[in-house]
C-alpha cells in the first residue's frame, strides 16, 4: 500500500524549498499546485474589488495570485513520511502556529507508475 503526503501552505516564499527537499529525503517526486482558497475570494469581493456577477470564478482567480501551495508526493516506501514532516517544519516553522502549513498522510490502495529520479 503507498502513502500519498499533501502539504497545504501559504508560504509561496518556500513552497519549492520544501518540495526540494522532500525529493532530497527519498520522495520519488513532488508536485506543486497553486491553490486560492474560498476564505481569499470572499474576501476579495468583500473589498469591493469584484462587483458581484461583474468576473466569472476563472477571471477571480487569474486575477489573483494564489493563496495557497499543495505539495503532494506519492510513496511507496513510507519510513520517510517523518523525515519529510521534519523536513517541511525546519523550512516553515511548527505546523502547529497559523499559516505555516497542514500536513497529512492518505493511505493509497494501488499505485502504478512511480519512478524515482535521479538527482
Amino acid at each position: 500500500m503507498g502513502k500519498l503526503v499533501v502539504l497545504i501552505t501559504a508560504r509561496d516564499d518556500v513552497a519549492q524549498q520544501v518540495g526540494e527537499s522532500w525529493m532530497n529525503s527519498g520522495a520519488p517526486g513532488t508536485t506543486i499546485i497553486e491553490g486560492y482558497g474560498l476564505q481569499r475570494i470572499r474576501q476579495t469581493s468583500r473589498t469591493g474589488e469584484i462587483l458581484p456577477g461583474m468576473m466569472s470564478l476563472v477571471d477571480i482567480l487569474r486575477a489573483n495570485a494564489p493563496s495557497s501551495f499543495i505539495l503532494m508526493a506519492l510513496l511507496e516506501d513510507e519510513k520517510i513520511i517523518d523525515t519529510l514532516l521534519s523536513n517541511s517544519q525546519e523550512i516553515l516553522g511548527d505546523l502547529q502556529s497559523p499559516e505555516n502549513g497542514i500536513f497529512f498522510v492518505i493511505d493509497v490502495e494501488r499505485t502504478v507508475g512511480i519512478r524515482y529520479h535521479n538527482n
